[in-house]
């Protein structure tokens, strides 16, 4: 009975829809679209006291940015950074797309170390606030992050790519002689990397050069 398929009662893309063109929308307290945490109803500030009517463009300022008082007011302190590191929505009109591929290597593709980027993050920050005052230009907040990013993937793919380069050291051994009635042995060995071989050999010598 559950192997047979069967033809869903309504399209799934249309589901995915806003409100407005027929779809479902994205609910704030029942979807799960922080997905550190799950649905958001579990961190409501008052649990019994829930504005059903909340949607998440009622959580952006009209800057494009989060309203961290209107968060603040409906859930609970441990879930805000969760929320506020997800990108507000954008109130453009375009379909939604794919921007990387999925596979196994997209999170090594997207790491960079905290220490890169936040001295690259205190650069980009210190530039434009002196673009500000010497220059009269100001740069949005999206092109300093996006040019962090950038330069400190730049730096840590380069980092990983050259290894320092080590100086051969020549050290020169000189025969010395033994104490009167002892003998010294002196070895060397060699290995030929083309041909994987190795040699090996040593003198003997007495306290007189013998």
């Amino acid at each position: 009975m559950f192997n047979v398929r069967k033809v869903p009662l309504v399209k799934w893309d249309s589901l995915c829809q806003p409100i407005d063109r027929g779809g479902l929308g994205v609910r704030l307290w029942d979807d799960i679209w922080v997905p550190q945490l799950g649905p958001l109803r579990r961190y409501a500030l008052r649990s019994t006291i829930i504005d059903e009517n909340v949607s998440i463009t009622d959580l952006v300022t009209s800057e494009g940015l989060w309203n961290i008082e209107a968060l603040d007011s409906l859930l609970t302190r441990n879930a805000l950074p969760y929320n506020l590191g997800i990108r507000p929505p954008v109130n453009i009109d375009m379909a939604d797309s794919c921007m990387w591929r999925w596979g196994l290597n997209i999170v090594r593709e997207l790491y960079v170390p905290w220490c890169l980027l936040f001295s690259s993050l205190a650069w980009q920050i210190w530039k434009k606030s002196n673009d500000q005052v010497f220059t009269a230009s100001c740069r949005p907040q999206r092109s300093v992050f996006s040019h962090s990013t950038a330069w400190a993937k730049l730096f840590y793919g380069c980092k990983k790519v050259v290894d320092p380069l080590l100086e051969r050291v020549i050290v020169s051994f000189q025969w010395q002689r033994p104490p009167v009635g002892w003998y010294c042995l002196n070895a060397d060995g060699a290995l030929f990397g083309a041909s994987n071989s190795v040699s090996i050999g040593g003198a003997i010598g007495n306290s007189a050069g013998n």
